[in-house]
C-alpha cells in the first residue's frame, strides 16, 4: 500500500507545515498489514481515531483546519502514451487469499467532503501545542447527513486522509476577514480499504488488542 507524497497536493510556496499521527506506530503496523476501515450506512468512527500533531504554523497567525479523504490509487492503462493525455482510473478491491487485490475499475472519483475541526479558528501556537482530534468524524457508505461530521466513501475502495490548512487573515476585522488555502497534506500511514466487515484477520487481531487495552478490558470485540 502506498501513500501519496505531499508534492501531489497544492501547497503555498514557502510553506513548511508537517503533520504526524499521535498513534503513529499503531497506524504504521496497520498500514503494513493492509489496513481496513468498516463503513456503514449510518456512519462509523474510524479506529484508530484520527489524532495528529501539526508543526510549521506561524504561532501568531490564525488558522482553520479540515480533514478529507482521497483515493490512494491512480492507475493508467498499460502501454498508454503519452501519459498526460490518458485519464487515470481507480480500482475496486476484493479480499482473496489473505490480501486485497484488484476487482476491476472502481467508482468514479468524487471530491471528498472536507470536515472542518469544531474548534473553528485558532492561532497557530494553539493548534501546535496539543493534538488535533477529529473524534466525532464518521465514514459512511450511505447518504451524507449535513448535520453530522460524516464523509461518504465507496466500500472496497482505497483511501488515505488529508489535513487541509487555511490561514484566516484579518480575523479581528469581520468585514475584511479572508480565508486562504495554505496546504493539503496527506497524512502518512492512513491508507486503508473500506469494507462492510473486516476481512484481514491480522488487522482484526491488532485492532482488537488496542481497543481492549484502551477500554481496560480484553472481553469485548470490535463490531464487524
Amino acid at each position: 500500500m502506498t501513500t501519496p507524497t505531499p508534492q501531489n497536493y497544492p501547497t503555498l510556496q514557502g510553506t513548511d507545515i508537517t503533520v504526524e499521527l499521535v498513534d503513529k506506530e499503531l497506524w504504521k503496523q496497520l498500514y503494513e498489514l493492509g489496513n481496513e476501515m468498516v463503513v456503514t450506512m449510518a456512519g462509523r468512527i474510524p479506529f484508530p481515531k484520527l489524532h495528529m500533531k501539526i508543526r510549521g504554523l506561524n504561532p501568531n497567525s490564525y488558522y482553520k483546519v479540515a480533514l478529507s479523504f482521497d483515493r490512494s490509487d491512480d492507475k493508467r492503462p498499460k502501454n498508454s502514451y503519452p501519459l498526460s493525455l490518458v485519464k487515470p482510473y481507480h480500482i475496486r478491491y476484493k479480499f482473496n487469499e489473505g490480501k486485497m487485490e484488484s476487482a476491476g475499475t472502481g467508482e468514479p472519483m468524487q471530491p471528498s467532503d472536507r470536515i472542518f475541526h469544531p474548534d473553528g479558528t485558532l492561532q497557530g501556537h494553539v493548534w501546535m501545542q496539543g493534538a488535533i482530534k477529529f473524534d466525532k468524524l464518521k465514514i459512511s457508505n450511505g447518504q451524507n447527513d449535513p448535520s453530522k461530521p460524516c464523509v461518504k466513501l465507496f466500500s472496497m475502495h482505497k483511501y488515505h486522509a488529508l489535513l487541509h490548512v487555511y490561514s484566516v487573515d484579518n480575523y479581528d476585522i469581520p468585514h475584511l476577514l479572508q480565508e486562504v488555502h495554505v496546504a493539503s497534506i496527506p497524512i502518512p500511514y492512513t491508507t486503508f480499504v473500506t469494507v462492510t466487515a473486516y476481512q484481514n484477520r491480522d488487522v482484526i487481531a491488532l485492532k482488537l488488542k488496542h481497543i481492549n487495552y484502551a477500554r481496560g478490558s480484553r472481553t469485548q470485540e470490535p463490531r464487524t
